[in-house]
Protein backbone atom coordinates (compact mmCIF):
# COMPACT_ATOMS: atom_id res chain seq x y z
CA UNK A 1 0.00 0.00 0.00
CA UNK A 2 0.89 4.05 -0.25
CA UNK A 3 1.43 4.14 3.73
CA UNK A 4 3.29 1.33 3.74
CA UNK A 5 5.73 2.68 0.92
CA UNK A 6 5.78 5.85 2.98
CA UNK A 7 6.64 4.50 6.28
CA UNK A 8 9.47 3.00 4.13
CA UNK A 9 10.58 5.74 2.64
CA UNK A 10 10.83 7.54 6.03
CA UNK A 11 12.82 4.58 7.79
CA UNK A 12 15.13 4.85 4.60
CA UNK A 13 15.89 8.14 4.54
CA UNK A 14 16.04 7.94 8.36
CA UNK A 15 19.11 5.71 7.79
CA UNK A 16 20.32 7.51 5.14
CA UNK A 17 20.49 10.20 7.54
CA UNK A 18 22.57 8.77 10.14
CA UNK A 19 25.23 7.95 8.53
CA UNK A 20 25.71 11.23 7.22
CA UNK A 21 25.14 12.83 10.56
CA UNK A 22 28.38 10.03 11.62
CA UNK A 23 30.53 11.59 8.69
CA UNK A 24 29.56 15.39 8.69
CA UNK A 25 28.11 15.66 12.28
CA UNK A 26 24.42 17.16 12.96
CA UNK A 27 25.14 20.68 12.39
CA UNK A 28 26.52 20.34 9.03
CA UNK A 29 23.85 17.99 7.67
CA UNK A 30 21.26 20.69 8.82
CA UNK A 31 23.34 23.46 6.73
CA UNK A 32 23.53 21.05 4.06
CA UNK A 33 20.23 20.08 3.61
CA UNK A 34 19.20 23.68 3.48
CA UNK A 35 21.48 24.57 0.65
CA UNK A 36 20.58 25.14 -3.36
CA UNK A 37 23.43 24.24 -5.50
CA UNK A 38 24.10 25.04 -9.13
CA UNK A 39 26.93 23.16 -11.11
CA UNK A 40 27.85 24.64 -14.08
CA UNK A 41 29.18 21.94 -16.66
CA UNK A 42 28.60 18.52 -16.92
CA UNK A 43 31.15 16.56 -17.91
CA UNK A 44 33.36 14.26 -16.08
CA UNK A 45 34.45 16.50 -13.52
CA UNK A 46 30.73 18.19 -13.11
CA UNK A 47 29.27 14.84 -13.25
CA UNK A 48 31.54 14.17 -10.21
CA UNK A 49 30.90 16.92 -8.39
CA UNK A 50 27.19 16.81 -8.78
CA UNK A 51 27.04 12.80 -7.67
CA UNK A 52 28.73 13.78 -4.51
CA UNK A 53 26.64 16.54 -3.71
CA UNK A 54 23.49 15.22 -4.32
CA UNK A 55 24.57 11.87 -2.11
CA UNK A 56 24.90 14.61 0.80
CA UNK A 57 21.23 15.38 0.87
CA UNK A 58 20.94 19.54 -0.30
CA UNK A 59 17.84 21.00 -1.11
CA UNK A 60 18.01 21.34 -4.64
CA UNK A 61 20.74 21.02 -7.44
CA UNK A 62 20.77 22.49 -10.33
CA UNK A 63 22.74 21.54 -13.54
CA UNK A 64 23.84 23.90 -16.37
CA UNK A 65 26.01 23.40 -19.79
CA UNK A 66 24.03 23.38 -22.94
CA UNK A 67 26.89 22.72 -25.05
CA UNK A 68 25.92 19.43 -27.16
CA UNK A 69 26.83 15.56 -26.17
CA UNK A 70 29.27 14.82 -28.42
CA UNK A 71 30.99 11.23 -28.44
CA UNK A 72 34.16 12.31 -26.18
CA UNK A 73 32.32 13.31 -23.43
CA UNK A 74 31.19 9.24 -22.68
CA UNK A 75 35.21 8.73 -22.20
CA UNK A 76 34.74 11.15 -18.79
CA UNK A 77 31.68 10.63 -18.12
CA UNK A 78 31.14 6.86 -18.78
CA UNK A 79 27.79 6.12 -16.80
CA UNK A 80 25.84 7.97 -19.42
CA UNK A 81 24.27 5.85 -20.99
CA UNK A 82 23.20 8.55 -23.67
CA UNK A 83 23.28 8.34 -27.77
CA UNK A 84 25.52 11.92 -28.66
CA UNK A 85 22.61 13.44 -31.58
CA UNK A 86 23.90 17.04 -31.57
CA UNK A 87 20.45 17.82 -30.21
CA UNK A 88 20.90 17.06 -26.26
CA UNK A 89 22.99 18.81 -24.32
CA UNK A 90 25.04 17.38 -21.62
CA UNK A 91 23.39 18.75 -18.90
CA UNK A 92 20.16 16.79 -20.22
CA UNK A 93 22.24 13.46 -20.75
CA UNK A 94 23.07 13.41 -17.27
CA UNK A 95 19.66 14.72 -15.74
CA UNK A 96 18.16 11.16 -15.25
CA UNK A 97 20.80 9.30 -13.91
CA UNK A 98 21.29 12.05 -11.18
CA UNK A 99 17.82 12.57 -9.99
CA UNK A 100 18.04 8.39 -9.30
CA UNK A 101 21.00 9.40 -6.71
CA UNK A 102 18.53 10.66 -4.13
CA UNK A 103 15.07 10.69 -4.56
CA UNK A 104 14.67 13.19 -1.41
CA UNK A 105 16.80 16.20 -3.90
CA UNK A 106 15.56 17.94 -6.17
CA UNK A 107 17.63 18.08 -9.64
CA UNK A 108 16.69 20.10 -12.09
CA UNK A 109 18.69 21.54 -15.37
CA UNK A 110 18.62 25.04 -15.77
CA UNK A 111 17.97 25.53 -19.54
CA UNK A 112 17.79 29.76 -19.40
CA UNK A 113 21.29 31.68 -19.42
CA UNK A 114 23.03 31.64 -16.23
CA UNK A 115 23.38 35.78 -15.89
CA UNK A 116 25.02 37.46 -12.49
CA UNK A 117 21.63 38.46 -11.18
CA UNK A 118 20.37 34.69 -11.37
CA UNK A 119 23.51 33.57 -8.66
CA UNK A 120 21.01 35.49 -6.50
CA UNK A 121 18.54 31.68 -5.83
CA UNK A 122 21.56 29.63 -4.75
CA UNK A 123 23.35 29.07 -2.08
CA UNK A 124 26.87 27.60 -3.81
CA UNK A 125 27.47 27.90 -7.28
CA UNK A 126 30.28 25.64 -8.98
CA UNK A 127 31.85 26.39 -12.14
CA UNK A 128 33.34 22.82 -13.63
CA UNK A 129 34.06 24.33 -17.20
CA UNK A 130 35.54 27.06 -19.18
CA UNK A 131 32.15 28.08 -20.09
CA UNK A 132 32.42 31.66 -19.78
CA UNK A 133 35.36 34.07 -20.12
CA UNK A 134 37.69 34.88 -17.42
CA UNK A 135 36.60 38.07 -16.93
CA UNK A 136 32.79 36.64 -16.68
CA UNK A 137 34.04 34.51 -13.50
CA UNK A 138 35.29 37.13 -11.53
CA UNK A 139 32.44 39.23 -11.95
CA UNK A 140 30.86 36.01 -10.77
CA UNK A 141 32.95 35.54 -7.67
CA UNK A 142 32.84 39.26 -6.97
CA UNK A 143 28.68 39.36 -6.93
CA UNK A 144 28.73 35.76 -4.66
CA UNK A 145 30.95 37.25 -2.19
CA UNK A 146 29.17 40.82 -2.06
CA UNK A 147 26.02 39.06 -0.70
CA UNK A 148 25.17 38.79 2.49
CA UNK A 149 24.95 35.99 3.42
CA UNK A 150 28.00 35.37 1.44
CA UNK A 151 27.30 32.92 -1.79
CA UNK A 152 29.71 29.90 -1.84
CA UNK A 153 31.66 30.66 -5.20
CA UNK A 154 33.97 27.50 -6.44
CA UNK A 155 36.06 27.55 -9.89
CA UNK A 156 37.58 24.03 -10.54
CA UNK A 157 39.15 22.27 -13.60
CA UNK A 158 40.76 19.37 -14.22
CA UNK A 159 43.89 19.67 -16.83
CA UNK A 160 45.16 16.39 -18.01
CA UNK A 161 46.90 15.27 -15.02
CA UNK A 162 46.73 18.57 -13.12
CA UNK A 163 43.89 20.31 -11.57
CA UNK A 164 43.16 22.98 -9.33
CA UNK A 165 40.42 24.63 -7.02
CA UNK A 166 39.53 27.84 -6.31
CA UNK A 167 37.28 28.94 -2.91
CA UNK A 168 35.97 31.44 -1.97
CA UNK A 169 33.41 31.30 1.07
CA UNK A 170 32.84 35.04 1.47
CA UNK A 171 35.04 37.61 3.54
CA UNK A 172 34.27 35.43 6.86
CA UNK A 173 34.73 31.84 6.38
CA UNK A 174 35.42 29.52 9.50
CA UNK A 175 36.60 25.95 9.32
CA UNK A 176 35.63 24.29 11.89
CA UNK A 177 37.19 20.75 10.84
CA UNK A 178 40.00 21.06 7.94
CA UNK A 179 40.52 17.44 8.48
CA UNK A 180 37.90 15.38 9.69
CA UNK A 181 40.44 14.19 11.91
CA UNK A 182 39.15 13.55 15.88
CA UNK A 183 40.64 16.51 17.95
CA UNK A 184 43.43 15.40 19.80
CA UNK A 185 44.74 16.55 23.50
CA UNK A 186 47.62 17.03 24.82
CA UNK A 187 49.77 17.57 28.30
CA UNK A 188 50.73 21.19 28.80
CA UNK A 189 54.23 21.24 30.93
CA UNK A 190 54.57 25.16 30.86
CA UNK A 191 53.33 28.28 29.70
CA UNK A 192 55.40 31.38 29.69
CA UNK A 193 54.37 35.00 30.89
CA UNK A 194 55.83 36.83 28.62
CA UNK A 195 53.66 38.47 25.27
CA UNK A 196 52.99 36.80 23.73
CA UNK A 197 53.32 33.53 26.18
CA UNK A 198 54.46 30.42 24.47
CA UNK A 199 52.95 26.75 25.79
CA UNK A 200 55.42 23.91 25.64
CA UNK A 201 53.70 20.44 25.76
CA UNK A 202 54.85 17.79 27.94
CA UNK A 203 57.55 15.59 26.42
CA UNK A 204 57.47 18.06 23.61
CA UNK A 205 54.99 16.24 21.62
CA UNK A 206 54.31 17.54 17.90
CA UNK A 207 50.78 19.45 17.99
CA UNK A 208 50.33 19.37 14.25
CA UNK A 209 48.16 22.59 14.82
CA UNK A 210 48.62 25.52 12.16
CA UNK A 211 48.02 29.31 12.00
CA UNK A 212 44.92 30.42 13.50
CA UNK A 213 43.90 26.98 14.79
CA UNK A 214 41.44 27.18 17.99
CA UNK A 215 42.39 25.80 21.00
CA UNK A 216 41.04 25.46 24.22
CA UNK A 217 42.24 25.06 27.66
CA UNK A 218 40.92 23.21 30.39
CA UNK A 219 42.14 22.24 34.07
CA UNK A 220 45.35 24.67 33.81
CA UNK A 221 46.58 25.15 37.24
CA UNK A 222 48.19 28.29 38.11
CA UNK A 223 46.53 30.36 34.96
CA UNK A 224 43.12 29.59 35.82
CA UNK A 225 42.15 32.22 33.22
CA UNK A 226 43.00 30.38 30.32
CA UNK A 227 40.33 27.48 31.30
Amino acid sequence: SSAASDVYKRQEKKRDDSRTIYAYGADTLAKISQMKVLIIGMRGLGFEVAKNIILTGPSAVSIWDPQPLETKDLGSTFTLNVTPDGKISRAEAAIDQLKELNPYVEVNVVKTPVTIESLKNYTVVFVTELLFPISKLKEMDLFCRSQNPAIGFIFTLTLGLYGFTFVDLGRKMYVKDSTGEMTIPFVVALITQGNPGIVRLHEDKKHNLSDDDYVKFKEVEGMTELN
